[in-house]
């Protein structure tokens, strides 16, 4: 449908969605040598951040953005730092798959005009590509200690930086077949 009523642009299936990390340890098991206990320093902390993760699964392009909430406001500004990070946007039609979370749906939402959002089920986070990513940014951060939430961050941030330039690890996680035929119909 959104192509016979734009068919001069090209429509793209993307998909959003958030994870609260923060100084609540990630521990993993680990390897040690027989009879030796493997150690880990951490501390229980109660401060995060929301990392704010766009995927393009047919590609595996991506755009992360770290906020300190959740809410219609950052969702807003989430959307519009995607927009104008795309080369090109407005020569786009982008179908964005959410979940259905507030501020998601919210009618305060200011959504761009080639955005088009598209929620998902409720209670359905295996239709939900972006889900697939999440152990692709939370294995750096298992058995690490972070002090204060800034040295999180900063990890966070390179890990973004280090996905973005490895698209083909989101792309084996997340291109389900679905996806691909959804957004390039035979």
């Amino acid at each position: 449908m959104l192509r016979r009523k734009h068919p001069d642009k090209q429509v793209q299936l993307w998909a959003q969605d958030e994870a609260r990390l923060g100084l609540q340890p990630i521990l993993r098991r680990i390897w040690a040598p027989v009879g030796k206990q493997p150690y880990c320093d951490h501390k229980r902390g109660y401060q995060w951040v929301y990392l704010y993760h766009f995927l393009r699964p047919s590609t595996g392009d991506s755009h992360c953005l770290i906020m300190p909430t959740v809410n219609n406001e950052a969702m807003s500004l989430a959307l519009e730092n995607w927009i104008q990070d795309l080369p090109q946007a407005e020569d786009k039609i982008l179908v964005l798959l959410v979940d259905q979370a507030g501020w998601h749906m919210s009618k305060k939402l200011r959504v761009p005009e080639n955005v088009v959002l598209y929620p998902l089920p409720p209670y359905t986070p295996e239709l939900q590509p972006v889900e697939a990513s999440w152990p692709l940014f939370r294995e750096p951060l298992a058995n690490r200690f972070f002090a204060q939430l800034d040295d999180l961050v900063v990890c966070l941030i390179h890990r973004c930086r280090w996905l973005a330039d490895h698209p083909e690890l989101l792309r084996a996680r997340c291109a389900w077949q679905w996806l691909i035929h959804a957004e390039n119909p035979a």
